[in-house]
């Protein structure tokens, strides 16, 4: 048969070599046997090795009847059977050379069938079936084939000198098939071998393949690492440009008051150096804050009044807004009064929102932001900051809170994935949505006072 199967696998290998030394072994257990002992043993043997739903020997008994030895398996259909002996006994063919055909299976699909001759004068035949459509393979032919070779030998020395004649052919018969099936076994070991330096060859491509992999691992590591200190660079300059802006007018103001010399100008000067003093402040806690929320440390959360979070951060988000001004207003809900939070943290969301806001209104005479708050379900409290500007860009609002998109002409776009990574580091959900109307409402959700309370 043509051998188009590919290579056995290792255990294939062993398997097949275990089978075959356990046939080399049946002569001498078959040396007091007669000839149905030697068949019960070889159809027993191989219906095992083979898998196989049936092994059938068919010799040559008393005047013109045949002797049948039989394995099968409970699940097989005896119809289907009964086809396969039928099959047999007209094809004469499949007595004197291996053969394979496939028989319907009275319980459906198919039998596929493989013979191979046992030599005594072509009138003895070893047949095995199985409803594996791969059946047989080259290593189960193989078996199958060495099979009927030891029970020839064995039925021949049974059979003695009965009939010289018969037994000198039928010895010639069985040095071709050895050798045939020497040669195969030559040929499926050359084959294997080939199997086995491909398989180490696969195996040292894999590791050359993991160490490069490795290797870019490192690689993209290292980028991280640079692309995280870039970003953080960039998010203390986009942060802290508001406060230290404040500074520098406050103090450039007092410089300017202090020149003129007369009290009233003094007073004043008081009140600038008071407000450059905060700023200053406020710088020192946007730092502070964020190498709190680089390492990811809680132990700085406390219930805070939300109100007064929230108040601070509108004076301190619209300290640098003159000339211009935005009207600030606030619907409190009485329910949502403490969140347990990082004051520093949230006020910086709550700055980064509402100069948002007022830097989309920048262009409108009229410029006002609402600041509202209501309790949600599951110890969750929500605060919202509106405005009435042109709303959010449609080719941004899907990327909104992606590092380095803005919706300004000249924003940075890191304060709005900021805010969003302090808000779900506080387990809540930044989220943004067009407002009916004109304008855009950005909503946020912090964990309330009670549920610190309660955890």
């Amino acid at each position: 048969m043509p051998w188009t199967e590919p290579p056995a696998n290792s255990d294939e290998l062993r398997r097949c070599i275990r089978d075959l030394v356990a046939l080399s072994t049946f002569p001498a257990a078959w040396r007091n046997y007669d000839e149905r002992q030697i068949g019960d043993s070889i159809v027993a043997a191989l219906i095992t090795m083979l898998a196989a739903d049936f092994v059938l020997i068919i010799l040559p008994g008393q005047g013109n009847q045949l002797a049948e030895l039989i394995r099968s398996e409970p699940d097989l259909n005896p119809a289907s059977l009964d086809h396969v002996r039928t099959v047999l006994k007209q094809e004469k063919a499949a007595f004197s050379f291996e053969q394979e055909f496939v028989v319907a299976n009275a319980s459906g699909g198919n039998v596929h069938v493989a013979t191979s001759p046992i030599g005594l004068g072509g009138d003895a035949v070893l047949a095995a079936g199985s409803s594996r459509g791969t059946f047989p393979t080259k290593t189960e032919r193989l078996l199958l084939t060495t099979g009927a070779n030891q029970a020839a030998i064995a039925l021949q020395q049974w059979l003695g000198g009965a009939d010289k004649r018969r037994f000198t052919a039928a010895e010639g018969e069985l040095r071709l098939l050895n050798e045939n099936l020497e040669r195969r076994v030559e040929q499926r070991t050359i084959e294997l071998e080939v199997a086995h330096r491909k398989l180490l060859a696969d195996n040292l491509e894999r590791e050359q393949a993991d160490r490069r992999i490795q290797k870019l691992r490192d690689e993209l590591f290292h980028m991280a690492r640079l692309t995280a200190a870039g970003e953080m660079a960039a998010a203390l300059t986009h942060e802290l440009t508001q406060p230290l802006t404040a500074v520098i007018n406050s103090v450039n103001a007092a410089k300017r008051l202090l020149a003129r010399e007369d009290s009233a100008s003094l007073a004043i000067v008081q009140d600038i150096a008071d407000e450059a003093a905060s700023q200053a402040l406020r710088a020192s806690e946007i730092i502070r804050g964020f190498r709190q929320f680089v390492s990811l440390d809680e132990t700085e959360r406390r219930i805070e009044a939300l109100p007064s979070m929230i108040e601070e951060a509108g004076a301190l988000a619209l300290s640098s807004a003159a000339p211009l001004a935005a009207r600030l207003t606030f619907d409190f809900d009485d329910q949502a009064a403490d969140v347990f939070v990082n004051r520093v943290q949230i006020q910086q969301v709550l700055v980064n929102l509402i100069r948002n806001a007022f830097e989309a209104m920048v262009d409108q005479e009229s410029r006002e932001i609402t600041l509202a708050t209501r309790v949600l379900g599951d110890g969750m409290v929500e605060v919202a900051v509106s405005d009435i500007g042109p709303g959010i860009h449609d080719d941004i609002a899907g990327r909104l809170f992606e590092p380095f998109v803005s919706n300004k002409h000249n924003g940075m776009g890191l304060g709005l994935a900021i805010s969003r990574s302090i808000v779900e580091a506080h387990g809540g959900k930044l989220t943004a949505e067009q407002k009916p109307g004109g304008g855009s409402i950005f909503r946020f959700t912090l964990p309330s006072g009670g549920a610190a309370d309660a955890s």
